[in-house]
């Protein structure tokens, strides 16, 4: 048998698990069955509790299992159980339970609970035992008095010893009074306030708490309990009324106070601020739901007791709603009331708390934001140009019904999107991209900076380049902060596509000009010369050799003079003849003028018109193209080999009209010459019919009729020109 301080039991079973015979040094212990029915029971029946029975029964049922030694933790008791295998003829095994040593139950709580108990600066204790004034003080409460780094014996007597000699007498009173306390549920704590020394001297507010920890024979065997620094719970609290303080100041600066309604009392407790908002005195108002109802005025009062029953009836945990009020001076309010709804155990109306606002100002600005709103509204819709107000952020806050229908779109809603003029892309006057962070209303929101009429073309899949001008500004507050963007912008196509026009009139006049000075002075200043000749010559001989020069050099003029008045003509303005013409007509016709020419060089030409036979076009121009490209293909032919022209027709993958003119000659250098192959006066060979006017004037026709040219090349293999109506 076991000898011990603590309790215990010793159980000695057969090898069917029964207990034959035990030992204890108490008449009763917790957790197992009563002594009575003890001897004869198996152990699932002894140790009626899982948290026992499982382990112990799964060492039993082990084949050879060894002395094993557990820790069971039950509720406030700990325990120790030994259980040891024998090989007698009667017992399998002796198992011995015992209360743990308290040291194992104080190591369980400073690992739970120490780190959280340091930091709120609350100390443990527990006087285990009486007889011998054993005590143990967790570290925290060691360090709320100084001692954490010292080595000190705990026990009651010191705690006596340490608190303040004026409180000590009424200390031991409570605690003598408390020992004997047999009401355990009428006193099953007690606490008090006192001061404690510390290691340096000083004096420390604690607030004790204590409890009865008693046996099952109902003997007190130990006290436990808490120690609580005051200075900073106190500490806590004067920040906590200070809270409060501004609380009420913020409330009653804007014009808030709040209220709470106890339903199943029906009584009604309204702030000072409330009461002060309704215009009466504590005394006049009766605190129930009735005399609130009746401060409201009739015409509203049974909508706003609707809208509260439905609140209670659906368990409506916030609800907000507002109302009108008449003062008893007679003075209308708008008042807002929020709040939420408690409910009790059974899950019924328990009870309210809230606030009221007093928004009567705000309501009455609110009405007259709301008449600007409309006058705003009402002036932007009626502008012609497209007005988009953006935030900070970049998001549309708002946009007039011009902002869409400029750009295409008449119903799309740009607002809460990011900043854009909805779905395209933007271009530069020089048709290449405009980068979206250059838009003037992202450059306003980044640099705080207005700008005016910036162009830019918008493309919209499968429609017209609308050009607008865009205007941006910041929007700033009454002190200065920017607080937004306001962009509008008009329709300026028309004026774009005149100013274009006019570009291109100007790139006219400045080829004429250059024409003029470089290609009609040599001429002029020739007849010049051989006119003074002419006149002073005495030889008829001199003067009849003068005079045929001088037809030869009027006649290099007047080519020079029918090249430049045929580039001038040359203008969009003076096409009125387009229609459909048939590819195979132009050609015959282009090789009866060009006879001689096709005769002498002998060319051999292979058509093939069949993927497309005629076009929508200006003959006068595309009789003009033909000329052009199959004079040049004669002027340039190899001299070593037959000339071959192919011209042929396709459909490129976007549905365009191509015409292609391929030969075999001479070629062009593209590396050298690639940039100025279409220019005016450019020639790439030394052949004295070259002026240099042939390819230029094929461009200008075929880009007049918005088409485009181009031309792939190889020097001694031959030349494809390639045009696209």
């Amino acid at each position: 048998m076991q000898k011990s301080n603590s309790e215990y039991i010793t159980l000695y079973i057969n090898k069917s698990g029964i207990c034959k015979r035990f030992d204890s040094n108490v008449s009763t212990f917790n957790s197992i069955q009563n002594f009575e029915k003890i001897v004869g029971a198996n152990l699932k029946e002894i140790f009626y509790k899982e948290i026992f029975s499982a382990p112990i029964l799964d060492w039993f049922t082990k084949v050879n299992a060894d002395f094993s030694e557990l820790l069971i933790e039950d509720t406030f008791i700990h325990y120790i159980v030994t259980l040891q295998p024998l090989k007698e003829a009667d017992t399998a095994a002796i198992i011995t339970l015992h209360t743990s040593e308290i040291s194992k139950q104080i190591d369980i709580l400073k690992y739970k609970y120490e780190g959280t108990l340091e930091n709120s600066n609350v100390g443990l204790w527990l006087w285990f035992n009486l007889e011998e004034d054993q005590a143990w003080w967790s570290p925290s409460f060691l360090k709320l008095l100084g001692y954490e780094n010292d080595n000190v014996k705990t026990s009651m007597q010191l705690f006596m010893q340490l608190i303040h000699p004026e409180q000590l007498e009424d200390f031991k009173n409570r605690m003598k009074n408390f020992y004997r306390s047999t009401d355990v549920s009428a006193q099953p704590y007690n606490s008090v306030e006192f001061k404690m020394r510390k290691k340096n001297g000083e004096y420390l507010d604690l607030l004790f708490s204590s409890r009865q920890i008693k046996n099952a024979a109902g003997k007190i065997i130990k006290f436990s309990g808490t120690v609580i620094d005051i200075n900073k719970l106190k500490s806590v609290e004067k920040k906590l009324s200070e809270s409060e303080s501004r609380l009420e100041l913020a409330l009653e600066a804007a014009n808030m106070g709040t209220w709470s309604w106890n339903i199943k009392r029906n009584e009604i407790f309204w702030s000072e601020q409330v009461l002060y908002i309704f215009g009466i005195k504590p005394e006049e108002f009766k605190g129930d739901f009735e005399s609130y109802l009746n401060l409201i005025p009739s015409n509203e009062r049974v909508q706003v007791e609707e809208y509260i029953t439905n609140v209670l009836a659906k368990l409506q945990k916030e609800f907000f709603f507002d109302h009108s009020i008449q003062t008893p001076s007679g003075v209308k309010k708008r008042v807002y009331c929020k709040g939420k709804l408690y409910a009790d155990h059974a899950g019924m109306p328990d009870s309210m708390t809230g606030v009221v606002l007093d928004v009567t100002q705000e309501n009455e600005l609110k009405y007259l934001l709301g008449q600007t709103t409309e006058r705003y509204k009402s002036v932007i819709e009626s502008m012609i140009e497209g007005i988009i107000i953006i935030d900070l952020e970049g998001k549309i806050i708002d946009h007039n019904k011009a902002a869409t229908q400029i750009i295409g779109y008449e119903d799309l809603v740009l607002i809460g999107n990011d900043f854009s003029l909805g779905p395209g892309e933007a271009i530069r006057e020089d048709e290449t991209k405009f980068p979206f962070e250059e838009f003037p209303g992202i450059k306003t929101l980044r640099t705080g900076m207005p700008y005016k009429n910036v162009i830019l073309g918008w493309i919209i899949p499968g429609k017209d380049t609308i050009w607008l001008s865009i205007n941006s500004e910041p929007v700033k507050n009454e002190n200065g902060e920017q607080v937004a963007v306001v962009c509008s912008y008009s329709d300026v196509t028309e004026r774009q596509v005149y100013l274009h026009t006019l570009k291109v009139k100007n790139r006219q006049l400045e080829d004429f000009a250059h024409i003029t000075s470089h290609n009609l002075r040599s001429p002029i200043s020739n007849l010049s010369v051989l006119l003074d000749y002419y006149e002073t010559s005495k030889i008829d001989a001199e003067k009849e050799d003068y005079f045929s020069k001088l037809k030869h050099v009027s006649a290099n003029l007047l080519s020079t003079i029918q090249v430049l008045a045929d580039s001038l003509k040359i203008q969009k303005d003076f096409i009125d003849d387009e229609d459909d013409v048939s590819f195979q007509e132009i050609f015959d016709t282009v090789s009866n003028l060009l006879y001689g020419n096709i005769q002498e060089s002998a060319v051999m030409f292979r058509i093939d018109f069949s993927k497309c036979n005629q076009v929508y076009y200006s003959p006068t121009y595309l009789q003009s193209i033909f000329i052009n490209l199959i004079s040049n293909a004669i002027k340039y032919r190899a001299t070593d080999r037959k000339l071959i022209v192919h011209i042929e027709t396709e459909i490129s993958e976007k549905g365009n009209v191509l015409l292609k003119f391929s030969d075999n000659g001479i070629g062009i250098d593209l590396e050298k010459h690639q940039h100025k192959i279409f220019g005016l006066y450019k020639t790439f060979h030394a052949n004295k019919d070259s002026r240099g006017v042939g390819l230029y004037m094929t461009k200008r026709q075929i880009e007049t009729m918005g088409g485009s040219i181009e031309v792939t090349s190889k020097v001694n293999v031959g030349t494809t020109f390639t045009i696209k109506f």
